[in-house]
């Protein structure tokens, strides 16, 4: 493929420069611009460096070339030959991506740690490691110096958009919803910031009852309190009270909804206030919170512990 010019003492190739001028569709990228320039344009004569003539002849700019003329000869339409090998390039980079998506997915879902101490170590290039010796699109995708898609910001927006997916589907379960009724509460996680769950409930066509839950920290459901039936939450006045509580405004808005103070919190209350008023009653619970501390630490508790459950679900 090199065609030697006497003139300028130069040497091109025979092959990108026929490709050249049948305005043939090259590769772009930084290192063909190199190869294009030194072998088409001005022409090579740096005669101390013969390895980039090998580096050339590997180049995507040589092997598009090379393959748009073989697409000439054989009578081939060149703008089709290669849009099927633009195709074909997306198909693959389209089914690496995905295993990528399928295996933060399972991740995920598994409640394993995605990143590790180092990169080479965390679970996700491990995962994907093993995935690509049996997708050689993967394997491929991986062994790129450019872009990979597994840096740390790209899977955390691949992990929040599969949250946002997942919180869409149960919206728009709750959205077919007849009626439903709502649970709130907060609390505070180990950040020390304040976070709201929800639960909405709701009766399925079968009447079955399903409750969703949610923790939540900036969200909108853009739910119709037309629907709402119910609204159950602690006893704290800015939830429960009868003038100004979130009750009290979500009746304003839905008389319908049936405001019920949590049976839990009340039944939590109610222990409370017997054990700091009852002494035997409070070294009962002490007692058995001890038996429980003793199960779990003794394997052989444990077992005879979940058989006797088992046998209890059995009756």
């Amino acid at each position: 493929w090199l065609s030697y010019d006497e003139a300028t003492d130069k040497v091109f190739c025979e092959i990108c420069c026929s490709a050249s001028k049948m305005h043939v569709p090259l590769p772009n990228t930084s290192r063909d611009k190199d190869s294009y320039v030194a072998f088409i344009q001005h022409g090579f004569v740096n005669w101390k460096a013969l390895e980039r003539l090998n580096s050339h002849e590997e180049s995507n700019l040589h092997s598009a070339a090379s393959h748009a003329l073989a697409a000439v000869e054989a009578g081939v339409n060149i703008v089709a030959a290669c849009s099927q090998g633009k195709q074909k390039q997306m198909q693959e980079a389209r089914r690496a991506l995905l295993t990528v998506l399928s295996s933060l997915q399972y991740l995920a879902c598994q409640g394993h740690a995605i990143c590790g101490h180092v990169d080479e170590e965390a679970n996700l290039n491990q995962l994907l490691t093993l995935c690509a010796d049996d997708i050689p699109e993967l394997k491929s995708w991986l062994n790129c110096t450019t872009y990979k898609w597994i840096s740390h910001d790209i899977i955390n927006e691949m992990l929040s958009i599969m949250a946002y997916n997942v919180l869409h589907t149960l919206m728009k379960e709750i959205h077919e919803a007849v009626f439903y009724a709502i649970i709130v509460d907060k609390t505070t996680d180990i950040s020390v910031r304040e976070q709201v769950s929800f639960c909405f409930r709701i009766v399925k066509e079968d009447l079955v009852v399903e409750e969703i839950s949610f923790w939540l920290l900036h969200n909108r459901f853009y739910l119709s309190t037309d629907k709402c039936r119910g609204q159950c939450y602690d006893g704290a006045a800015n939830v429960a009270g009868h003038r100004c509580g979130l009750q009290a405004l979500v009746q304003e808005e839905e008389p319908r909804a049936v405001f019920v103070h949590c049976l839990a919190h009340t039944l939590n209350l109610v222990v409370q206030d017997v054990a700091q008023s009852i002494g035997m009653c409070r070294t009962f619970l002490s007692l058995i919170g001890d038996l429980i501390t003793l199960v779990k630490a003794s394997p052989k508790c444990l077992v005879w512990f979940e058989k006797f459950q088992q046998e209890e679900d059995k009756v």
